[in-house]
């Protein structure tokens, strides 16, 4: 490495602290620029690098293609790699407050059944479904309690709706949904 660019590394590299405060928490939050999501921002190299990603690679070297940095505090604008670590994408979802991740924690469904291996599908995508639940509402269709109607945007929330006889779909007595409106 030349002097030249070890000069211009020592320069960003003071640009950069000069950027950084630290909290009570222990998180040395960026006081720079931040994205609309509360990232940091920092111009180096000729272009703008996440600030908590440009700490890591300092300390740490570079990050290996597909995984990605975990705010160990959830403080997004954290750059202290104490508070960062390597997982994979999926694994920093679930890790987080999302609703995916709020959605992945669930022990039972909301009617109170538990997601167990008999209990569960699981799609294709991903997604699972109490197999419980699906039996019930297949009844529940079946007896013609629920509607059925291709274009009901509802149809598991749809009761008292009956298709042969014409009458009107209605929760909460006000019309429910496009379909049953008239």
């Amino acid at each position: 490495m030349s002097t030249c660019t070890n000069r211009v590394l020592l320069r960003a590299q003071q640009r950069f602290q000069s950027r950084i405060r630290a909290d009570r928490f222990g998180c040395l939050v960026w006081q720079g620029y931040r994205s609309h999501k509360g990232y940091g921002q920092f111009w180096v190299a000729g272009k703008n690098e996440w600030a908590h990603r440009v700490s890591w690679q300092w300390q740490n070297g570079s990050i290996a293609q597909g995984l990605v940095l975990d705010h160990l505090c959830r403080n997004r604008a954290c750059v202290n790699v104490a508070h960062l670590r390597l997982v994979t994408p999926l694994e920093n979802t679930l890790g987080g407050n999302g609703a995916a991740a709020r959605r992945a924690r669930r022990q039972s469904c909301v009617r109170g059944h538990e997601y167990t291996v008999k209990n569960t599908y699981r799609h294709a995508s991903g997604g699972r479904e109490c197999r419980q639940c699906k039996r019930d509402y297949e009844r529940r269709r079946r007896k013609g309690l629920v509607c059925d109607f291709d274009g009901c945007l509802w149809p598991e929330r749809c009761h008292a709706w009956d298709h042969r006889t014409g009458a009107r779909c209605h929760l909460d007595g006000i019309p429910y949904c496009e379909a049953h409106r008239s």
